[in-house]
Parts: C-alpha cells; sequence; structure tokens
C-alpha cells in the first residue's frame, strides 16, 4: 500500500499545500482492520500526532471507505475531524469505466487492443517484434 502524506502550511501566504509520497507499506491483512493497523503504527512510527490528522483519502474499496469497519470509520472513531473524501482519480476512473462500457464502439476498440496485447505478451519473441517495430508505442493490458 501506498502511504502519501499531505500537509498544509497555513503561515505562507498563500497557503501552501504539499504532498509527499513517504513510503509503501507491507500489508498482509487487507480487511479493515488489518489496514487501519498498518496505518496506525505508521503514522505513530513517524512521530505525528493523530490528533492533528484533518482528512483521509482512499480507494473506493469496502475495506477503505466502509462505513461501518473500514479504515475511514475506525480513524473517525479515534479522531472525528479526519474527514473522509473518496479519491477523485478513482472515482474519475469508475465513471470512465461506466462511459466506455455503455458504448458499442468503445468495447470494440478496447477488445481489439486486449486482444493484441494478448497475442504479443504471451511471447517474448512476438513482445521483442513489438518493441522493435514500434518503440514508441508502449502496451498495456486494461484492467
Amino acid at each position: 500500500m501506498s502511504f502519501i502524506i499531505r500537509s498544509v502550511d497555513i503561515s505562507a501566504t498563500p497557503i501552501n499545500v504539499t504532498e509527499y509520497f513517504l513510503k509503501f507499506l507491507k500489508v498482509d491483512d487487507t480487511s479493515g482492520k488489518g489496514l487501519f493497523e498498518v496505518i496506525l503504527d505508521e503514522i505513530k512510527c513517524i512521530g505525528l500526532d493523530i490528533d492533528n490528522l484533518r482528512g483521509q483519502g482512499y480507494d473506493n474499496g469496502s475495506n477503505m471507505k466502509g462505513k461501518h469497519q473500514g479504515v475511514q470509520k475506525r480513524l473517525l472513531d479515534i479522531n472525528p475531524r479526519s474527514f473522509y473524501t473518496p479519491c477523485g482519480c478513482h472515482n474519475l476512473n469508475l465513471v470512465l469505466c461506466d462511459m466506455v462500457n455503455s458504448c458499442t464502439k468503445a468495447i470494440s476498440f478496447f477488445g481489439v487492443v486486449q486482444r493484441i496485447y494478448s497475442l504479443f505478451s504471451s511471447s517474448t519473441k512476438r513482445w521483442k517484434i513489438l518493441k522493435d517495430s514500434v518503440p514508441s508505442l508502449t502496451l498495456k493490458s486494461l484492467s
């Protein structure tokens, strides 16, 4: 799991918001409780005061955003000022996926792209031919 913090410096003019990627965290238990414990341990390890937390943002997984047993609920129980906001990028990705899946031309196009990916990725020899023939192209699987 990636661990990113965003800080707000209100002493600067204009107010300065900075985001820092800190590290990847090893997670064995992906339940809301397991993820919460990993996050809480990391917050304590880097010396941050949980009472200064004012927001939390995650993907749309129920283990993260769950209102009853998710990470956001568990953090809110400790600090009710740590408001949860769903990740905008994940929301946009969900909207785009739904939009693409409702258009027959888009379904057909991405189906062809997926088949091309499957053809080339199933053989290192074919993958090399692709990379040599079109060096500026990066082909990735649909997800």
